[in-house]
């Protein structure tokens, strides 16, 4: 691969993981919940999301996804159910409940959360079935390439998530100092109540990238 088109690819793609979407607001709201340390468990989440697309890509699995709308619409439509329970969870806990997520960084829920969303995002599919081809040259070999974009997506994906992270980590800080630990549950909450009624509307949009 040419080196400018992995810096075009580097720089589009930090673009989009600048721009705020449902795996930011994910992150944002385990942060806002239970402080920094909450934020490893989505970030992670959605770097192994990340890992299995492009696997799939490079086993050319893309298309008979795209060819399955309907099995690919189960598993988006679970992934919004999931993340609107488990924000109506997190909404109902109670101050300690918070403190005690707080403490233990809920690295478990958050994986999950994080893994969720981004497989269950139809616009993951939109990404890896339409824009990553375009920086795959036919003439050399399919898989190092693929590789080197997974790799400049992990270190995008880690400047964008840790960005939001840094910013929500803040704002906790600020709450607690003041006990407004209900308030940061009701703002996680919210949050991933947030994530899945959008995703909701997304999936109810005709999604077909191919």
């Amino acid at each position: 691969m040419y080196s400018d088109r992995l810096i075009l690819f580097f720089l589009t793609d930090l673009v989009f993981c600048l721009t705020p979407g449902p795996a930011t607001m994910v992150t944002i709201g385990h942060v806002l919940g239970g402080g920094l340390r909450a934020g490893l468990g989505p970030v992670a989440g959605i770097h192994t999301g990340n890992f299995i697309w492009y696997g799939l890509s490079a086993i050319g699995l893309m298309a008979l996804i795209a060819a399955a709308p309907n099995a690919y619409a189960l598993l988006r439509w679970a992934g919004v159910l999931y993340l609107l329970v488990m924000g109506i969870r997190i909404w109902r806990r109670n101050g300690q409940a918070g403190k005690a997520m707080a403490r233990r960084g809920d690295f478990r829920h958050g994986f999950l959360d994080g893994l969720a969303v981004h497989m269950a995002n139809p616009k993951a599919l939109i990404f890896y079935a339409a824009f990553v081809p375009q920086f795959i040259d036919p003439h050399f070999p399919i898989l190092p390439q693929i590789m080197m974009l997974a790799g400049i997506t992990l270190v995008t994906e880690s400047i964008g998530m840790g960005t939001y992270a840094l910013l929500a980590a803040g704002a906790n800080r600020f709450a607690l100092e003041r006990d407004w630990t209900k308030l940061l549950q009701r703002l996680s909450g919210g949050a991933m109540i947030m994530v899945a009624l959008i995703m909701a509307w997304a999936n109810s949009q005709t999604v077909n990238p191919l």
